[in-house]
């Protein structure tokens, strides 16, 4: 897919110097920033695979192929990918490695990898020499055990999909009550196979996107009905929307936008309810405080050979917390409005919610980083691994395990700690 030689060439410099791995920056803290970093490795092949965990058709695609790419690729085939909600994002990198909420994790075959000594191999969970390093790529975070070069993902065939929403925005309705029916509602939904992004705050519940892979409208409409039953209750007359697509890929460009994070168990719908009812009740809550969720399933997917985020096996919800972000202020003003949402909304959520998890490409809490580090060294022994893959210490980024070793000068420089 590309020229080896060439890819070789920067990875054994001996200048003693870190690489940053670039992919499409779709980060919180800035991990794949790089001055001067290239975009690049756009080939995509579509193939059949066979093998003692999968047999069908995959795709194996360079590190640089954003996921319309992988879409587009695919559509000739009538399959499709998990790839982001944003079309922009690059699915070999951070997205895949760092987790992909586990979903693209999930899907990954074969890694071609440029390891810290400039070897080229091949990773998969049935290599003899790097099982763990195909483990520790399919969710253990980007940018730190080599370059990855391409990913082989599985692909699925194209299937009639569906989608529903609705919004409530009227200031006379009881919100909490509502949004409570709404988490009430969401295991059935889930166990139906369906996947919900919505946001609530202070008089306003929105359901954007309830995706149906391979359901009817008709099918959509009984998933919802008891949910719509229970609101009526509430003197709410509900109507949604429902919308009915050919396939899939049809349904994901009319729908999808910028994905939202934050892992909830699923254990405790009711403290969440609770903690975001309270919320909306707060004074603060009027400044525009959003809760942003989004609900799936994916605890049938577990995978023993990938290493994704053990919360994220037993999580309802992810959620996301916003208050409006606006150039025309000063940046003091939204940096305190951040502050306030790292050090007094999220100390609410870690108090009802000790052991919740995060997308390591969405942190911003400092606590939560120190917690990924925790959990990345418990799991499979990422740290032993870690050590032997970058022995000579090439690859860095502010977050990457390891990187509490080195320490950002004002300046810019990166020196040992």
């Amino acid at each position: 897919m590309c020229d080896m030689r060439w890819i070789n060439h920067p990875v054994r410099g001996k200048r003693n110097i870190r690489l940053v791995i670039r992919n499409t920056e779709h980060d919180y803290m800035g991990r794949s920033t790089g001055a001067g970093a290239l975009a690049h490795l756009k080939d995509t092949e579509v193939k059949d695979w066979a093998d003692s965990e999968y047999t069908g058709n995959v795709i194996k695609i360079g590190a640089g192929v954003q996921g319309f790419e992988v879409g587009q690729a695919l559509t000739k085939h009538g399959l499709v990918a998990v790839t982001g909600e944003c079309p922009t994002v690059g699915v070999a990198g951070g997205y895949t490695q760092g987790g992909a909420y586990s979903l693209s994790a999930d899907n990954t075959l074969e890694f071609e990898v440029v390891t810290a000594d400039g070897k080229f191999v091949k990773a998969s969970p049935h290599s003899r020499k790097h099982a763990d390093l195909f483990f520790a790529l399919s969710g253990s975070g980007a940018g730190n055990y080599g370059v990855v070069v391409s990913v082989t993902l599985k692909a699925h065939p194209e299937a009639m999909t569906s989608g529903a929403g609705f919004t409530l925005d009227d200031p006379s309705l009881d919100y909490p009550a509502i949004v409570n029916a709404w988490h009430a509602a969401l295991p059935a939904i889930l166990d139906a196979g369906i996947m919900a992004i919505y946001y609530a705050e202070k008089g306003t519940l929105v359901v954007y996107a309830l995706t149906g892979y391979n359901r009817t409208q008709a099918d959509m409409e009984k998933i919802l009905a008891p949910f719509v039953k229970s609101v009526a209750s509430l003197n709410v007359d509900l109507k949604p929307k429902y919308t009915q697509f050919g396939t899939y890929s049809e349904f994901y460009y009319s729908y999808f936008g910028p994905l939202l994070v934050g892992v909830f168990g699923s254990a405790s719908e009711t403290s969440w309810v609770a903690v975001c009812c309270t919320a909306m009740r707060s004074s603060k809550s009027v400044l525009g405080v959003r809760v942003i969720g989004q609900a799936t399933n994916i605890a049938l997917f577990a995978s023993h050979s990938r290493a994704v985020l053990p919360q994220w096996r037993d999580t309802l919800i992810m959620s996301f917390y916003t208050l409006p972000y606006s150039f025309d202020v000063p940046f003091t003003k939204m940096k305190t409005e951040q502050d306030y949402i790292t050090n007094t909304i999220m100390q609410i959520i870690e108090k009802v919610i000790p052991d919740a998890g995060a997308y390591i490409n969405k942190l911003i809490s400092s606590n939560l980083i120190g917690r990924m580090f925790s959990t990345v060294k418990i799991i499979g022994g990422y740290w032993s691994l870690r050590s032997r893959m970058v022995r000579r210490g090439c690859f860095w980024d502010p977050i990457a395990v390891g990187s509490e070793g080195w320490k950002t000068q004002n300046d810019g420089k990166l020196c040992r700690a």
